[in-house]
């Protein structure tokens, strides 16, 4: 009698702890993706260029930060989105960081945009020249 007690609220334990695990796991349904910026970021033949440093500054610079691209040549971040829902607009800045590793010498370029979407994904593609001589060599 007491083995079929002990059972009984073994199993009542059990049942009551997993039916609370499960109240507080989150559902995927409800998790909206977030909105987010892809760049993608090639020289002028179309070859993606690995480690360009990407600076995104929002509104003038209320929120700045920074990306890399990765192998494929692609960044990717999160649409920041302010308290007063003001117009967003975005300066992105890419500049090459490592010389000739990573496929040669780039120029650096700026672009400014206004983001109007919220609830999607924004692609940008960017074409980087190739620096020449005197825009890689040190300055005295």
């Amino acid at each position: 009698m007491r083995v079929t007690g002990f059972i009984s609220i073994l199993t009542a334990a059990v049942l009551t702890a997993s039916c609370m695990a499960m109240q507080y796991e989150p559902t995927m349904d409800n998790v909206a993706p977030k909105p987010a910026i892809v760049g993608n970021v090639t020289d002028t033949s179309g070859v993606a260029i690995e480690h360009i440093k990407v600076t995104l500054d929002w509104n003038d610079g209320a929120f700045s930060e920074t990306q890399y691209t990765n192998s494929d040549g692609v960044f990717t971040a999160e649409i920041w989105e302010n308290v007063e829902k003001a117009v967003r607009s975005l300066t992105v800045t890419l500049e090459d960081i490592d010389g000739e590793e990573n496929g040669g010498t780039f120029e650096s370029l700026s672009e400014t945009f206004t983001v109007f979407e919220e609830n999607s994904a924004t692609v940008l593609d960017f074409r980087l020249n190739r620096a020449t001589a005197s825009e890689s060599s040190p300055q005295s």
